[in-house]
């Protein structure tokens, strides 16, 4: 947990360096710290992890990308009023990274539309707000994210665990450069 408040004249990197050292000495204190504070993310993410999400709340403004061994964040501005700052992340932070995208503490885990009703209703549908009781039609762009519950509120479970069937790959990453001829 945050005990103090850094400087607010301090650089940016001493400001995030301070806020990483804060968060704990193990790095379930860590987990304990975005569990008190309600922060939850994606594993794996760059930029949604919990950890940046934290940072933002603690540095407004800021834009932070989380790297393997350090988190960079950046202040907007132009010429001098910009900052940047390129943070080595503390051991135990670091270790509640890799446990957290490893799988470990499922709490702090943000779903993002991977819900699915706790009984099946109709296929499809036309995603009209007055009939709540279909589910919008992938066609209609919402392919990935959760249908209209057609349960009361509640009633609904948990995921299955994801998996990388059916991801879609970037352009060039099966050796066709989408390029046509």
């Amino acid at each position: 947990m945050t005990k103090a408040k850094p400087n607010p004249d301090s650089t940016l990197h001493d400001r995030v360096a301070f806020l990483l050292d804060s968060m704990g000495e193990a790095a379930d204190a860590v987990a304990a710290t975005l569990r008190v504070e309600e922060v939850r993310g994606v594993r794996g993410s760059a930029v949604a992890h919990p950890l940046c999400w934290w940072l933002i709340r603690l540095v407004p403004d800021a834009c932070v990308v989380l790297g393997k061994e350090t988190v960079h964040a950046t202040l907007p501005g132009v010429g001098p009023s910009r900052q940047d700052a390129v943070v080595a992340l503390p051991v135990p932070v670091r270790t509640f990274v890799d446990q957290f995208d490893g799988g470990q503490h499922p709490d702090l885990e943000l779903w993002l539309g991977n819900w699915t009703p706790a009984t099946s209703g109709p296929a499809g549908g036309s995603g009209d707000p007055d009939r709540p009781d279909r589910a919008p039609d992938r066609a209609e762009g919402l392919a990935g994210v959760a249908a209209v519950p057609e349960e009361p509120a509640g009633q609904w479970r948990a995921p299955e665990p994801r998996s990388a069937v059916g991801v879609a790959q970037a352009p060039g990453a099966d050796g066709d450069d989408g390029g046509g001829i």
